[in-house]
């Protein structure tokens, strides 16, 4: 899937890992976009729009899956609440195509953390402090403070990160003060928390308290205000020390301008500005900036391989690899010509920078 809007484009880490359960997998050719999963509705669900039709779409598809125990709600938290599908089919897939799931999913999983570090750069620190004290903290965990930073762990992993997930302004901890944050964290063994080199945890609660209770630090994800600059003012981590203008003069030159086919510049990297006013391009690949991750979405791709379903499939998910471990934009165009082309596999994968919502 390419959207493309401007002359930058990117979004943090799109991992989706598509089932489709039709008898073909379809796509709109004009757009490059999936239409919706094929997914089949609960017996009794309806069409509905807007908040009132919504609320009585999921009571249908509650009272309908109360007769079998289908438990279709999940939680429910702030503004959020989780739901169940049933995917219809699954069971009749082949073993083959379960394990091409699999490693899809493990490939899709592998990227996560890269979601959370493009939209915020202490995104992942938090994100980890919150979860070492949910698998750690000794202490009463039915005290409004222990609840209350499990209720705000809960908004971060569905956001990925501390910006809402639709209005991209940033949530803060209800209920939660700092000094019970403060309080909390130091109950967890230093260990299992996640230190910088030479960092305490005195220092690490110090440098995460304005990012998760300030509501000033970092305030939108994305800022479209046009009196506004939308590089400057964001908290994405696409770009550091620079503002929009910089950003242009820097792509303006790198575009061929007798390319008829030209490559997306910037779509798999980081600009930074150095002290001594030099930018540096951080490519996205294995090696490079983000590594570690990349080398494990291909381990998990190179045994998707091994399993699948057509000989299409396999060529566009061996230029995906290629993409990952070059950086070269230009496999990333071969990859996507390799993807349209493969219309035969019914189980279908969306993995890549991809999308420019969060630029």
């Amino acid at each position: 899937m390419i959207a493309r809007s401007g002359s930058r484009t990117r979004l943090a880490l799109l991992v989706c890992t598509l089932l489709l359960c039709a008898a073909c997998k379809k796509r709109e050719p004009s757009s490059g976009r999936l239409p919706p999963p094929l997914l089949k509705p609960i017996p009794g669900e309806r069409a509905a729009t807007g908040k009132a039709g919504k609320a009585a779409e999921l009571a249908a598809a509650e009272q309908a899956g109360a007769a079998d125990d289908f438990k279709v709600r999940v939680d429910t938290f702030a503004d959020v609440r989780i739901l169940r599908y049933r995917v219809s089919g699954f069971d009749k897939l082949t073993l083959q195509q379960k394990q091409l799931l699999y490693y899809l999913q493990e490939a899709s999983l592998s990227g996560r953390d890269i979601t959370y570090d493009q939209k915020y750069e202490h995104n992942l620190a938090i994100r980890r402090t919150l979860e070492a004290v949910v698998l750690h903290y000794p202490g009463d965990r039915t005290q409004p403070a222990y609840l209350a930073l499990l209720a705000y762990a809960k908004r971060v992993w569905f956001s990925n990160g501390v910006h809402h997930h639709y209005s991209s302004k940033k949530f803060v901890p209800e209920g939660l003060t700092p000094a019970d944050f403060a309080t909390l964290v130091r109950a967890i063994e230093p260990s299992k928390l996640p230190l910088a080199q030479g960092e305490t945890p005195e220092r690490l609660v110090h440098k995460l308290t304005p990012a998760i209770f300030d509501p000033k630090v970092a305030e939108k994800a994305v800022n479209k205000d046009p009196k506004s600059d939308p590089v400057r003012d964001s908290a994405n981590h696409f770009y550091v020390n620079l503002s929009k203008d910089e950003v242009l003069r820097y792509t303006r030159q790198l575009a061929r301008t007798d390319d008829p086919t030209p490559i997306s510049y910037g779509l798999n990297s980081q600009l930074i500005k150095r002290d001594n006013g030099s930018i540096e391009e951080r490519p996205w690949k294995v090696g490079g900036m983000y590594g570690a991750a990349l080398a494990e979405c291909v381990r998990w791709l190179e045994k998707a391989v091994e399993v699948a379903e057509t000989d299409a499939q396999r060529a566009a998910l061996t230029r995906l690899i290629d993409y990952y471990r070059t950086g070269d934009l230009h496999a990333w165009d071969a990859y996507s010509i390799a993807w349209v082309a493969d219309t035969e596999a019914k189980v279908d994968l969306i993995h890549g920078f991809i999308e420019t919502y969060g630029d």
